[in-house]
């Protein structure tokens, strides 16, 4: 996988303004959702990148009753980002 800041940096280049990822609650509930081990870090850091290449993230969030008690986790995520 090619290194993701050099990704995020040749999209910003071509004037990428919004990327849109996904998340189903915390780290549990996201890489269990997601099928893959490390996917809620790996979106946080994505989300980190985007910023600092001036690209607007656009958080998703899948609310089900499943996940429904992981917003505040995804509330101090977003706080913390600003």
């Amino acid at each position: 996988m090619l290194p993701l800041t050099g990704i995020v940096t040749s999209l910003s280049s071509l004037g990428l303004k919004k990327a849109q990822l996904t998340l189903f609650g915390g780290p549990e509930k996201t890489d269990s959702y997601t099928g893959r081990k490390n996917a809620y870090s790996e979106i946080v850091q994505a989300i980190e990148i985007l910023l600092e290449n001036e690209i607007s993230p656009r958080i998703q969030v899948f609310v089900n009753k499943d996940t429904i008690d992981e917003l505040p986790c995804i509330e101090s995520l977003l706080q913390s980002l600003h």
